[in-house]
């Protein structure tokens, strides 16, 4: 298995609105085998799963990102996910680190705790949006018979343990690539193999030597030497065991027909 698989990119975003099908096309040229596009609220979710219509090789992730509340609606949600390709619900969470009002902050975890329970009911894999809030994420995470993956880990090794331990998984951006990300390159360098995969979260979080232009899928090699060089690992082993992370806990099957 020589190929890639973006686990996080949000190809319906307007940054993209000129030129998706080259981004798409560069990133397919370039070795990345499938793209997962996450959704921020109810509206791109509905794109996301267009586009997942569109394109073989890119499946949709449903889902109410913690900013974006104020768009939830649960019976939205669950009409979506019965359609085609969608293999997960996300991205949703808790993100205190501007939200600091207590109403809005309760409105964060009543709506998680919506997902998870759809998530639950339709045995669907969680991607996780957690940002200044491990412990009540991870608290919350528990009450739910779920799988879920963390999404772009913004927290140590202590915390990645702890979540790898009560059952969960990592994915890690381009911030691995940025010299004051100590705490998340040494995670990325310490963690079990099995227990993450790679993102690139377009087209926000592009890798330094890029910072400040727009992301894209393709960047996703860079990703992924800079956490081979971490983890003092041949670049093709560490491809093949994200990837096959990757389409384990997506339940991603009949690759190798594209």
């Amino acid at each position: 298995m020589s190929f890639l698989i973006d686990t996080h990119a949000h190809l319906n975003f307007p940054e993209f609105e000129t030129d998706r099908n080259e981004v798409i096309a560069r990133a397919f040229a370039g070795g990345i085998k499938v793209i997962i596009n996450p959704s921020s609220s109810v509206a791109t979710s509905r794109t996301a799963v267009k586009l997942a219509q569109a394109y073989p090789q890119i499946f949709a992730a449903v889902g109410v990102h913690p900013y974006e509340i104020d768009t939830f609606s649960a019976s939205a949600l669950e009409e979506l996910i019965l359609k085609p390709k969608v293999v997960a619900l996300g991205e949703c969470g808790l993100d205190f680190f501007r939200r600091k009002n207590r109403e809005i902050l309760e409105k964060q975890r009543v709506a998680f705790e919506k997902q998870l329970r759809l998530a639950e009911k339709y045995n669907l894999p969680v991607i996780v949006h957690s940002r200044n809030a491990f412990d009540l994420t991870l608290a919350i995470l528990k009450e739910y018979d779920v799988r879920a993956v963390f999404h772009c880990w913004s927290y140590g090794l202590k915390e990645a343990l702890t979540a790898i331990k009560s059952g969960y998984s990592i994915s890690f951006t381009a911030i691995v690539t940025y010299p004051n990300a100590d705490p998340i390159r040494q995670t990325a360098a310490a963690i079990p193999p099995d227990k993450f995969w790679l993102e690139t979260d377009s087209p926000l979080l592009p890798p330094q030597s890029q910072r400040g232009q727009r992301n894209e899928p393709q960047n996703l090699w860079e990703i992924a030497r800079q956490v081979a060089d971490l983890r003092q690992v041949d670049l093709n082993i560490l491809v093949e065991k994200t990837s096959v992370n990757a389409i384990r806990f997506f339940k991603l099957k009949d690759l190798k027909k594209w």
